[in-house]
């Protein structure tokens, strides 16, 4: 009897799992990047000019994205706190896949990337990235990871 109490208990624990981290309707799922691409050095600092271009263009980028057919490339600030950024959706998603994505990568990327300077964040239905240097957009830049190095040897 004690086992079954145990069951239970997991699968309603696992039912409420979804919604308790934002998962739970359907506007929320697909949100979360999949292996973003987070840089470890050479990261800025709390509230510095950085951080302060950073949260402009994120506050930026859905708003122009959104009014340019789901694309909006652009930059802010002055070297070397210049901060370049691309948000995009994915051509196959409908409009409002494409909208609710905008918006949560762009709000929801400093928690998965504190600091980082270098940002390459794959999602089900949209795209963003944004660095100090120009140079990841102004050629074509295939280096977007799907998964990690590790995950595609079979590692865990």
């Amino acid at each position: 009897m004690g086992n079954l109490h145990l069951i239970v208990f997991i699968l309603v624990a696992c039912g409420l799992c979804p919604a308790a981290f934002g998962g739970g309707d359907n506007d929320s799922r697909g949100y979360i990047p999949a292996y973003p691409n987070c840089s470890t050095t050479d990261n800025y600092t709390r509230n510095s000019q950085y951080q302060l271009n950073l949260n402009q263009l994120l506050n930026i980028l859905p708003v122009e994205a959104k009014s340019n057919g789901g694309f909006y490339r652009t930059s802010l600030g002055a070297a070397p706190d210049e901060v370049f950024a691309l948000i995009m959706c994915y051509s196959d998603r409908n409009w409002t896949q494409c909208e609710n994505c905008l918006y949560a990568a762009a709000n929801g990327i400093s928690l998965w990337c504190p600091y980082s300077r270098t940002v390459d964040a794959v999602y089900d239905t949209c795209l963003l990235r944004y660095s100090g240097s120009s140079a990841s957009f102004s050629t074509a830049n295939t280096n977007v990871p799907t998964r990690p190095a590790w995950a595609a040897r079979g590692g865990s």
